[in-house]
């Protein structure tokens, strides 16, 4: 019955609405009635329904749930009119059962009414996704229309939807620094009638990747093309046609297969695989692989899994289902709604080389006072009073539990590690970097499409720009230059000078930036070894010295202070070398007759412990007796100095 409902499908003309099929039992490779209103989403991961009876034409690997967390899986129907209400409902029923988070729809049919009635009833069934149609004018007959589902994860970043005439949805999408563009697409096939259309929609489509191409933003390509990429392997005519094409027809399908910025994602998982999608009952006299996935290279290496459905969807589509799936979390992150349930990025612990005598002393108190559990148990250890099989199980860990959380909680009172404060400097000067290469890469390849570019570069980095602090006329003319001119586009030389003028600009408001947090490090270190002078002065002078220890210094002048308070310059070598000599005597020679008027760090290092006794160290420096260098070559092992006859 299928069959003959497709048969009556391709008979109906473009232009014409297709007769309603008789109520009928669903064919077993669909999976509840196409009727059924959609469920919200509850389960975390849902069971997918049609899976025990779709098939998908080998070589597929494309999984029936999904197999990366956070990826994206997409995929494109051509589903030859949904103007049935039964058929809109049945798309969020494969939106749902798929995982999609894109899923395109060409030759929808529908009326701009029914198109807000399927974005609304998508949105609220699935908590979020939103829909973005197009579609040809309500006096027209029904024909063409093209729909754009996004999951609500995906909808979050959405930036801003282009649209044309019923053929072609453009819905870019924005992360922190990367862009994304989703772009579906319905070629009209080749005639008389549908030539301007076909032209306009190819135009439209390449200027959008031109467009993603200047802003180095990722593209996913997806829809009906109606042409072959490569006529030898995707189409089989009957053998009695006279002539058959061996390269594209289309101006769009020519660009995609020369640009190596576009990659055929069934060709790059699947290699000269056949997989034709059109006409969906195969095998046929004459089939075709019209309907297509292209991404970007990044993009293309990100698939795990590629495929074309044998199986009809609810839809009862009349070209097979082309799907993806891209391992893309790392390269565009799944925002959340609320803060994620993980530990905090910095986890304090106790800082062992800063605990001092005293505090360890404080934990032993505080740790010593155990509750009331733990003190029964040890005093009934004490007494005797355990029994023989021991405790139970389940009580043990839960002490042991409890033991942990009293030791930890007691540890609060020890020294613990502090987070350091984030470096965003060095990430905001590399903004102002990158802006300026984007700028001079502007003005190089200055043309029709460049205002474009450099006013979608202003909006998003303006903050950059602020911090640059451009002088406002500059600024000013920058914004003139990147405004939508109707007709008219700044010549070279003109762009030229307002570009190189903000370009040196953030060239130095860079190293501006690069100098202040220079002087921030210089400062620290200058702080840092006037620190280790005060603990170690001996092992800051031999770290400021470079090479070998010699005498390669000589001072040949001192100005010191009189007694009288004058200030004396000294050049004659017999006064200069006494004074020098005092001076480093007074800050490095022997302290023992001077202990009491050295600093107080000072007479702490020199001041001796009370933990340590004096006849610990008592005969430290008395001579070697023979009977302890016998016991130390005793200790060696030969029994005897390396070198020395046995």
């Amino acid at each position: 019955m299928n069959s003959l409902n497709n048969e009556a499908r391709r008979r109906t003309s473009p232009g014409e609405a297709p007769t309603p099929a008789q109520p009928q039992t669903p064919a077993p490779p669909t999976s509840t009635p196409a009727a059924a209103p959609p469920t919200p989403r509850s389960e975390t991961r849902p069971r997918n329904p049609y899976a025990p009876a779709f098939r998908f034409h080998p070589p597929s690997n494309f999984a029936p749930t999904r197999r990366s967390p956070g990826g994206i899986r997409c995929a494109t129907i051509n589903a030859r009119s949904i103007s049935n209400p039964a058929k809109r409902d049945a798309v969020y029923s494969i939106l749902r059962a798929w995982e999609l988070d894109i899923l395109a729809l060409q030759e929808t049919w529908l009326r701009e009414s029914e198109a807000k009635q399927l974005a609304t009833s998508i949105y609220h069934a699935s908590a979020g996704a939103r829909t973005y149609s197009t579609t040809a004018p309500d006096e027209h007959d029904r024909h063409l229309g093209v729909t754009l589902i996004l999951s609500e994860q995906l909808a979050r970043h959405y930036q801003h939807t282009d649209v044309f005439g019923g053929t072609a949805i453009r819905t870019i999408l924005r992360w922190r620094r990367r862009e994304l563009h989703i772009i579906a697409v319905y070629v009209p096939p080749a005639g008389p009638t549908n030539n301007s259309l076909t032209q306009g929609t190819i135009s439209t489509i390449l200027s959008w990747l031109h467009a993603a191409e200047g802003t180095s933003a990722e593209v996913i390509l997806l829809g009906d093309l109606n042409d072959c990429a490569h006529p030898a392997v995707d189409r089989v005519s009957p053998s009695d046609t006279a002539t058959t094409a061996t390269r594209p027809r289309t101006r769009l399908m020519r660009h995609l297969v020369r640009s190596p910025r576009h990659l055929d994602l069934w060709r790059e998982v699947h290699g000269g695989a056949t997989g034709y999608t059109y006409p969906h009952d195969q095998p046929a006299a004459s089939m075709s692989r019209l309907d297509y996935i292209w991404t970007t290279p990044d993009l293309a290496r990100l698939a795990i899994g590629v495929g074309t459905a044998e199986s009809q969807t609810d839809l009862e589509e009349d070209h097979r289902m082309v799907c993806a799936e891209l391992a893309t979390q790392a390269l565009f992150p799944r925002t959340r709604a609320g803060p994620a349930p993980q530990a905090a990025p910095f986890q304090s612990r106790i800082d062992v080389r800063k605990a001092t005598r005293d505090d360890w002393l404080e934990y032993k108190a505080v740790s010593g006072t155990l509750p009331e559990p733990l003190t029964r148990l040890f005093v009934a250890e004490t007494e005797g009073r355990l029994p023989a099989e021991g405790l139970d199980k389940q009580e043990c860990f839960r002490l042991i539990v409890m033991l942990e959380d009293h030791l930890l909680a007691s540890a609060q009172v020890l020294p613990h590690t502090r987070p350091r404060a984030r470096q965003k400097q060095a990430i905001r000067d590399a903004d102002l970097t990158r802006l300026r290469l984007r700028i001079t890469q502007i003005k190089k390849e200055w043309g029709a499409r460049s205002r474009r570019t450099l006013e979608r570069l202003l909006a998003a980095h303006q903050a950059t720009l602020d911090r640059a602090e451009i002088p406002g006329p500059w600024l000013e003319r920058l914004r003139q230059l990147a405004a939508p001119t109707p007709n008219t586009v700044p010549d070279r030389s003109t762009a030229t000078t307002i570009l190189n003028a903000v370009a040196r600009f953030l060239g130095k408001a860079r190293l501006r930036a690069a100098a202040k947090r220079l002087d921030s490090k210089i400062h620290a270190a200058i702080r840092r070894r006037c620190e280790l002078f005060k603990k170690d002065p001996g092992a800051v002078l031999q770290s400021l010295k470079r090479g070998p220890l010699v005498s390669n210094k000589r001072v040949d002048r001192v100005l010191c202070t009189d007694a009288d308070g004058t200030t004396v310059l000294e050049t004659e070598a017999e006064a200069v070398q006494p004074r020098v000599r005092a001076h480093f005597e007074a800050w490095f020679g022997p302290r023992d007759a001077r202990l009491a008027a050295a600093p107080e760090y000072i007479r702490d290092e020199y001041r001796p412990q009370p933990h340590i006794e004096a006849a610990w160290l008592a005969g430290l420096m008395d001579p070697i007796e023979i009977g302890e260098l016998q016991c130390v070559l005793r200790g060696l092992p030969e029994g005897r100095p390396r070198g020395c006859p046995a």
